[in-house]
């Protein structure tokens, strides 16, 4: 699945107007086709804006032509050759704006992306249920495995997803962290478990390290005890326990 954003822009944007930033269009981004629902907004795919952040290997897939293919249509759209294609024009059209390239204008976009993502999944660490439950609802679950398993993304931004999938839906009430113990043995594979593990003494009598002198300063009851069988032994046990 395809994730897509829309943010305020003006026809025009400078600094210190009170919207995000560029629109999709002086960003030379291809909107996608409008619902009934939304006909006040431009949505365009996460993945043609965030690419940038790692164009080696997010160009292609984001923008189907590879990125020293990408670098040579930016270079034509500079001189504004007229032969090129309509995407060639149209990304000559926005080139340039305010000394800066469109690549420049799109990874400004992305950095701010990245850095909204990364402070949700700040807002919602050590269990923040305030926060939790004011964002489950935008970042869902869906939402944040598609981000996170998405091959076209950087991998700094499916990090982040990472971490709001990790802080906002998993390490949350009611699950509970689980502590393993320090000393774990895995059965081989071969090994086939029928029944749960029973603890049995290898030895039923007196431990060997003790020496004649202190078995012999033992009360009789202490001899019997470690001559018992396990059933009988935890009957001892219990009954010592309600006695005292």
């Amino acid at each position: 699945l395809d994730i897509v954003i829309s943010w305020a822009h003006p026809p025009r944007w400078v600094v210190g107007r009170g919207v995000l930033y560029h629109g999709p269009q002086e960003l030379g981004l291809k909107p996608i086709e409008k619902t009934a629902d939304d006909e006040d907004l431009t949505w365009v795919s996460l993945a043609n804006v965030v690419w940038v952040l790692q164009p080696e290997r997010c160009c292609e897939p984001a923008t189907g032509m590879t990125w020293e293919e990408f670098q040579a249509k930016e270079r034509r759209a500079s001189f504004g050759d007229e032969e090129d294609d309509d995407d060639v024009r149209r990304v000559a059209s926005t080139h340039m704006i305010n000394n800066m390239s469109r690549f420049d204008r799109l990874k400004t976009l992305a950095k701010y992306i990245l850095a909204q993502l990364q402070v949700i999944s700040d807002l919602v660490k050590e269990r923040q249920m305030n926060c939790i439950l004011a964002l489950q609802e935008e970042y869902s679950f869906d939402l944040c495995i598609c981000g996170s398993s998405d091959p076209r993304l950087p991998t700094s931004i499916r990090a982040a997803f990472f971490d709001i999938l990790t802080d906002l839906w998993l390490d949350r009430h009611p699950h509970m962290q689980v502590v393993v113990p320090q000393l774990m043995r895995f059965l081989g594979k071969d090994e086939e478990v029928h029944h749960l593990p029973v603890f049995n003494l290898t030895n039923p009598d007196l431990p060997d390290a003790w020496h004649q002198e202190h078995i012999d300063s033992m009360p009789p009851e202490v001899h019997a005890f470690y001559r018992l069988g396990n059933p009988h032994k935890m009957e001892a046990v219990v009954r010592i326990v309600r006695h005292f």
